[in-house]
């Protein structure tokens, strides 16, 4: 289906040590949220996405994006 083919031309690269020390399995539903910021993300790694931004990006909704980032936050506390 071409509806499914997606070329950007943009990376996301991820540290295998993500997943090699569960830290992926620990973040779980969290991970997606965490993804789709790090993919609004500039060359100096600044990135300033709305929840909207990030619901369209994932699929859910700003409510979910919320809670997502609460708890991404208060995981690094």
């Amino acid at each position: 289906m071409e509806h499914n083919k997606i070329n950007n031309g943009v990376f996301l690269k991820v540290h295998l040590s993500l997943y090699t020390s569960g830290l992926a399995t620990k973040l779980g539903k969290e991970l997606g949220t965490l993804m789709a910021i790090a993919s609004y993300m500039n060359e100096e790694g600044n990135c300033y996405p709305t929840q909207r931004q990030l619901a369209e990006r994932t699929g859910t909704s700003p409510n979910l994006i919320n809670r997502h980032i609460r708890k991404l936050l208060a995981f690094l506390e």
